[in-house]
């Protein structure tokens, strides 16, 4: 039996929130890490600018990386059937 609306909106929403909460835990433990890094890094004696010049270079490196993935799985609606047939 095909799938209604009302099916497609509940795996939907089912999907986006586990989405969704990934991104929170991801976030979160992201931001402990680099406040105990700041810190580590304040204790080794760099400075603003250090931290600023390396948090830039790897800022870029992760959106590069991100950006592939992203390009090779997208999250966007199928429009056609024929999108996921081919």
């Amino acid at each position: 039996m095909p799938m209604s609306k009302d099916d497609y909106r509940q795996k939907l929403r089912q999907n986006l929130s586990a989405y969704a909460t990934s991104q929170t835990r991801a976030s979160m433990t992201l931001g402990g890490r680099l406040t105990v890094l700041r810190l580590q890094a304040t204790v080794a004696g760099l400075t603003d600018a250090d931290l600023a010049d390396i948090t830039a270079e790897e800022t870029a490196r992760a959106d590069r990386r991100l950006a592939r993935i992203t390009a090779l799985h997208s999250v966007g609606p199928i429009v056609h059937v024929e999108d996921i047939q081919s």
